[in-house]
């Protein structure tokens, strides 16, 4: 399909749907952040902001809302400084802070709302549900006496429903196979949630990992399933770090000490009242020697970009996909006196070979759909070294030419597939998880009737009248799509179906591996490979 044509049926009600979610992504990434951790001395003496708004309060014709008018103008100020520094009220802040922290208080299940009715995905293990008997599939009728199904419940209503304080109690009536079951009273406790999913391996020699985040725990999680993947002797690594919009600084910089070996500088911070501080490899790392493969796309941000920078630079390994975003802006988060907090932009960072891969923004009008732009564009189709308009070339330690401004290029460009109709097939493909949870119960005897994982993953077929069923499911719940092209899409929208099943009986490893069979980043990372033999 050409860019023409994807263009011309981006005007149907399919193609809104995957616009909205392109722009979602961009929009997700300005939230995205470069943590430094370090003390700044607090201002005092007059403050004009502070007198004008006293005037206003006294003065004003109208009664006002004083902390709605505080909290537009401090949002006004920040940004107009840049796109990265922001306000964040006392009432957000845990939840901002919480894909730093990996943690929070709740009853620790993964849920998912199925025809607005809250279905449990899967319990978090060890936590609280897992340990009173919750188990995928079961709906959430009631929760504290309150119904909460049929009443288009959101996800932030579940989440203010089902967290709280630790230690406090919540009571659950829950639905199981079309049975109500005894109410069972559940105490918060404190969920950790891992920004790095559990290592596989994808042959004999490579192994994979996802890393969705840069936060408090990521490396421990990491080196983690690293330490195990070795064990497994493994030649061959994949870092996936696509759609991963950040975290600290610190914590790129010790998963890079892992992969490179030491007195190796990896990356250095410098600001106008921010003096010059440089990161160096400091120990033996546990993966120097094998060959690394880094996976990016343009959501990948800030700490991604540090460490996918690293490895180009240092010619460590490759850099497969799409460019990444372009933060190269680091913030410091700055609490104030009423809880609330600001991420203010303290300095750039610069990969080894001296890069700053921050996009231009001062003249960005719509700073948050730029990555739009590129689609449309025709960057996400071809490859194009000279996108961002930066003409400045850095060399890596072998000699290799980079560029700088703009997002990290990758050294091995992988276009978004085109060769079918995927705008049908991600209208389609929204519906998959529903279909899924809703007839949960339904494929629970056939999957376990495969002795493991492998068999399944061998041997098990999506079935005519399965996938006639989803179809019909589908065009219930209002899913739109063209049928002259079903052959070119059908056999991934098996293969995401398979993959869902995969995950409530063989959890994220099961889901990865199968999606991994057909994704072409890593068909091209596994090609990669071979070629070094």
């Amino acid at each position: 399909m050409s860019i023409k044509n994807i263009n011309k049926v981006y005007n149907g009600i399919e193609a809104n749907q995957f616009l909205k979610n392109i722009l979602l992504i961009a929009i997700g990434i300005l939230l995205g952040f470069l943590f430094i951790r370090t003390t700044l001395p607090s201002v005092k003496g007059p403050n004009k902001f502070e007198e004008l708004l006293d005037i206003i309060h006294k003065n004003y014709v109208d009664s006002i809302d004083q902390k709605a008018v505080e909290s537009k103008a401090v949002n006004h100020l920040l940004n107009s400084l840049d796109p990265h520094s922001v306000y964040i009220s006392r009432e957000d802040i845990d939840a901002a802070n919480e894909p730093l922290t990996g943690s929070f208080s709740g009853i620790g299940i993964e849920f998912y709302i199925v025809h607005d009715t809250i279905t449990v995905v899967s319990p978090i293990s060890g936590g609280p549900s897992e340990l009173a008997g919750i188990k995928s599939g079961d709906k959430i009728i009631k929760i504290n006496d309150t119904t909460v199904a049929g009443v288009k419940i959101t996800n932030i209503d579940v989440f203010k429903k089902l967290r709280g304080e630790k230690g406090s109690r919540v009571k659950l009536t829950l639905q199981r196979n079309q049975t109500t079951l005894p109410s069972f009273l559940l105490k918060r406790d404190d969920i950790r949630v891992k920004s790095v999913e559990e290592g596989i391996l994808v042959d004999s020699f490579t192994g994979f990992i996802k890393i969705n985040s840069f936060g408090e725990t990521t490396y421990e999680e990491f080196y983690a399933e690293l330490s195990e993947l070795n064990q497994r002797k493994i030649q061959n690594l994949v870092i996936d770090l696509r759609q991963n919009t950040g975290g600290f600084l610190e914590i790129a910089v010790k998963i890079l000490d892992e992969l490179i070996p030491k007195k190796q500088l990896l990356v250095y911070t410098e600001g106008l009242k921010y003096k010059k501080e440089e990161f160096y490899s400091g120990k033996p790392g546990i993966f120097e020697q094998g060959k690394l493969i880094v996976l990016i796309d343009e959501g990948s941000a800030s700490a991604s970009e540090i460490l996918a920078g690293a490895i180009q630079d240092l010619d460590r390994g490759i850099i497969i996909g799409r460019r990444s975003f372009g933060k190269g802006l680091v913030q410091n988060q700055i609490e104030l006196s009423d809880g609330s907090a600001v991420r203010l932009t303290v300095a750039k960072y610069y990969t080894p070979s001296g890069r700053n891969i921050q996009k231009p923004y001062k003249q960005l009008e719509n700073y948050d759909e730029e990555v739009y732009e590129r689609y449309k564009n025709g960057e996400f189709f071809h490859e194009n070294q000279n996108a961002s308009g930066d003409t400045v070339v850095y060399l890596t330690k072998k000699g290799r030419k980079v560029k700088g401004g703009g997002g990290v290029y990758p050294d091995l460009f992988v276009a978004l597939d085109t060769n079918y109709d995927f705008v049908s097939f991600s209208a389609l493909r929204s519906f998959v998880p529903d279909f899924i949870y809703s007839n949960y119960s339904r494929f629970g005897s056939e999957i376990k009737s495969y002795n493991s994982f492998t068999e399944f993953q061998k041997n098990y077929q999506i079935s005519s009248q399965l996938l006639s069923d989803f179809y019909v499911y589908a065009k219930k719940n209002g899913g739109n799509w063209n049928d002259k092209t079903k052959p070119n899409y059908e056999n991934r929208l098996k293969n995401s179906l398979k993959a869902f099943m995969a995950k409530q009986y063989y959890k994220t490893e099961g889901f990865q591996k199968i999606i991994n069979e057909s994704d072409p980043m890593m068909l091209r990372a596994r090609q990669y490979f071979t070629t070094l033999k």
